[in-house]
């Protein structure tokens, strides 16, 4: 009975790691062959009329890296008949990959491009990190010629952060890294583009850590009294709205307590290693 349990765990392990390999080789590397299961001992030795029965061990499934693939990313969205957007994730090779997605995830370092031809509004993201690892996140402007990189934030293991992708800007670059560690943590980062709806009203009491992003209702103004990091070093509040979809900067430099007045609609980007804020 021991043989027949090592064996099935040597299968299980097998398995595991066949999975682990397909999903983390190149897009464009020839499919690995899934492992045969180790033999079971004593049956093939028995004589014919020992009244053991055998059966066959059936093959492994050959699935292919993209089911695997997508077996371990969040599944697409599809909220009672709200559009898609299409995405496109940038591979290392330059391969495009393209989709009706609203968000994405992966075990690589990735550029993925949110903005689809004629969308000009500022984009609200969702980002998740990776546990064990750092990720660096980047906006990008890109086109069939030239690149050009914006603001970007750092995150440390499974935490989360809101950004918001100018007007100006249609992708966003991450990269996955151990910092000073030569592990790069376990699992894949998400992204996920966020429904107006989404993303809460500025009101009453609100405090957060790192970059966040809130909303100002239309033709509401705001009076926001914020304490940046508690009070020890400054931050950087930026409104987007239809007037400025790139963004304007509305915080003071140095100020680690101040008062900012906001008009709606818009985003508020605040972003900080932790801030609190009041309204009136």
């Amino acid at each position: 009975m021991g043989d027949y349990l090592l064996a099935h765990a040597l299968d299980q392990l097998a398995q595991a790691n066949w999975m682990f390999a397909t999903v983390n080789q190149d897009e464009d590397a020839d499919p690995l062959d899934p492992p045969q299961p180790v033999p079971r001992p004593g049956v093939a030795s028995l004589p014919e009329d020992a009244g053991v029965v055998r059966h066959a061990i059936p093959a492994a499934p050959r699935l292919a890296a993209v089911q695997l693939a997508a077996f371990f990313s969040w599944p697409s969205r599809r909220d009672g008949g709200r559009a898609m957007i299409c995405g496109t994730v940038w591979i290392r090779r330059g391969s495009l990959v393209n989709g009706p997605e609203q968000q994405w995830s992966s075990w690589r370092s990735r550029e993925i491009l949110i903005r689809a031809d004629g969308d000009s509004a500022p984009i609200p993201l969702e980002i998740r990190g990776v546990f064990g690892a750092q990720l660096d996140a980047h906006i990008m402007q890109r086109t069939a010629t030239t690149q050009k990189a914006g603001y970007g934030s750092t995150m440390w293991g499974r935490s989360r952060q809101r950004i918001v992708l100018p007007s100006d800007f249609n992708s966003l670059r991450l990269f996955r890294h151990g910092g000073k560690a030569t592990f790069t943590g376990v699992g894949g980062w998400k992204v996920r583009r966020l429904a107006e709806e989404e993303v809460e009203l500025v009101t009453g009491e609100m405090s957060g850590e790192g970059p966040w992003v809130l909303r100002v209702a239309d033709g509401v103004k705001k009076w926001l009294r914020i304490t940046w990091n508690k009070g020890q070093y400054a931050g950087v509040l930026t409104h987007f709205g239809p007037a400025f979809g790139a963004g304007k900067e509305l915080s003071a430099p140095n100020h680690t307590h101040e008062t900012i007045s906001v008009t709606g609609p818009g985003f508020v980007l605040l972003n900080a290693q932790h801030w609190s804020l009041t309204t009136d």
